[in-house]
């Protein structure tokens, strides 16, 4: 990404002023208060916007210094090449107007989402331009670059690019995988596990309580049979004692019979003996005799079925007795099983809707494992990914550290005039320059000499940052501190770099040393 040309439209000092640039080397050469410094803020202003702070701040923050005091339309535009094509870029900088409008002049037509084009054609960050190539007339940077070229450099070691931001994606791994086993349904789990762990004993209690049931329908079958067999039993003793009872009556048939047949016997006897005469006696006592044989003969028999009948019929009454309290016995056992089998029912209709909510618990068990393996193995991917993240991160990261080294390297030698060949930074950035005697920090060095230091610095951190050279460098009196010689080799050296630079010098030093190595650059103003 290459400027071409700035219109700026009242900022600051400026009100409807026009500058081109080339994609080289540019020089703005003016006295202090000419606009050097509102020309860069007015760059960065372009590609980032300018907030206007809240409060107390907002008196003295750029917003209100560079906003015209009375009329003004405070906007302005940028135009630049990019990916072969040439685009302009309008912003209204005033809070109750503000507007960004990205266009495509091949086309005309306006591009969506100006701030993220301007991403994909390179633009880093504002912290990332504001400590790397935004240099104003101190070299030096903010701790805030030590961060940030950590996080770019492990960034574009792993991506190839500055589209992921490492220690992001390794927050957002952690964040995710806590959320992913949060979502795992523990509790759930447990409650389950609680639930089916009864379901063994239900199951086996509605066997005891199915085996008990089919216990007591049997006892109630044979209770059943036994009353009804008992029943049949009864009656027919009921029966032979009805027939008893009419043999018995024969009892009393036979002693009546006897006792009337001994009477008449005994009658006759008597009258033969004291009525009748001599010679009719004895056919008297033998009438008398015959009568006797044939009361015993008609009495004894019909007295012996009688006593038979009767010693039956005791008989036949024990044994109803007997039978009676034997079904009474069987309906009071029947009458007690009945409850009792309604009891086993209901225990039985209970254990089957428990386990029937069991078979529903397992199911939804089975359900809840699958979901809770599932996640463990998101989890386990997303702990795997943040691994491996982390140790490719590393890995490559070392690699570019070593290209950064050397390029940090490079630009020292060159801005200093081959004084310092190796220079190195540690992970907080702490500058030491390597000699043949010593390694020298930066306290050790004169503040020139430092200042070259933080420029090289700064150039190597805009290599890593920005390896396309898509970002315009622009220093504000930053050579201050060098000497004529050091100048004209960090003037060539700029000049080699392959980046747009924008020097603003309130001396001409810069400019006087461009014309004698005859570099050619562009003069702004």
């Amino acid at each position: 990404m290459k400027i071409t040309r700035l219109a700026v439209s009242d900022f600051g000092k400026f009100h409807q002023e026009e500058f081109r640039l080339s994609p080289g080397l540019n020089i703005a050469t003016g006295a202090n208060e000419s606009g050097k410094t509102t020309l860069r803020r007015f760059i960065r202003s372009m590609f980032y916007g300018l907030e206007r702070e809240r409060g107390i701040k907002a008196r003295k923050d750029d917003y209100t210094r560079l906003k015209p005091w009375e009329y003004g339309r405070f906007q302005g535009i940028l135009e630049f090449t990019a990916e072969g094509k040439e685009y302009r870029l309008f912003r209204n900088f005033l809070t109750t107007e503000k507007q960004v409008i990205l266009t495509d002049l091949s086309t005309g037509r306006e591009l969506d989402h100006p701030e993220k084009v301007l991403r994909r054609f390179g633009l880093t960050s504002e912290a990332v331009y504001t400590n790397t190539f935004w240099v104003g007339n101190s070299c030096s940077t903010e701790e805030l670059l030590g961060a940030e070229l950590k996080d770019y450099l492990a960034n574009l070691a792993y991506s190839g690019g500055a589209g992921l931001n490492l220690q992001k994606s390794l927050e957002w791994l952690t964040v995710r995988k806590k959320e992913v086993l949060k979502q795992v349904p523990e509790k759930e789990l447990a409650a389950c596990r609680e639930i089916l762990l009864t379901k063994e004993g239900l199951q086996e209690q509605l066997n005891l309580t199915d085996r008990r049931m089919e216990a007591e329908v049997q006892r109630r079958k044979e209770l059943e049979h036994a009353i009804q067999r008992k029943k049949e039993l009864s009656e027919q003793v009921a029966a032979e004692r009805k027939q008893a009872e009419q043999v018995e009556r024969q009892k009393f048939t036979g002693e009546w019979l006897l006792t009337l047949f001994c009477v008449l016997a005994a009658g006759l006897c008597g009258v033969s003996f004291f009525l009748t005469p001599f010679q009719i006696k004895p056919v008297g006592f033998a009438v008398s005799l015959l009568l006797l044989v044939i009361g015993l003969a008609l009495g004894l028999p019909k007295m012996k079925r009688g006593r038979e009948a009767t010693a039956l019929k005791t008989e036949l009454e024990e044994q109803l007795s007997e039978q009676t309290k034997q079904l009474e016995a069987y309906y009071e056992e029947l009458t007690l099983l009945l409850p009792e089998m309604e009891q086993c029912k209901l225990r039985m209709e209970q254990a089957e809707e428990k386990l029937q909510a069991c078979e529903l618990t397992e199911e939804r068990y089975r359900e809840l494992k699958r979901q809770q393996q599932t996640l463990l193995r998101e989890a386990e991917a997303l702990s795997l990914a943040h691994t491996t993240l982390e140790q490719l991160s590393v890995e490559l990261y070392e690699e570019f550290e070593t290209k950064f080294a050397v390029a940090l390297s490079e630009y020292a030698k060159a801005f200093t005039d081959h004084t310092y060949e190796l220079l190195t930074a540690d992970e907080d950035l702490v500058l030491r320059a390597v000699t043949g005697e010593r390694n020298l920090e930066v306290s050790d060095v004169s503040f020139g000499t430092a200042e070259q230091f933080y420029l090289a610095l700064r150039f190597a951190a805009a290599d890593v940052f920005d390896p396309e050279k898509n970002n315009p460098v622009i220093l504000d009196d930053s050579f201050t501190a060098f000497d004529d010689q050091r100048l004209e080799s960090a003037i060539l050296a700029l000049a080699k770099c392959g980046r747009q630079i924008l020097v603003l010098s309130s001396t001409g030093r810069e400019e006087a040393a461009a014309k004698r190595m005859g570099i050619t650059y562009e003069a702004v103003f």
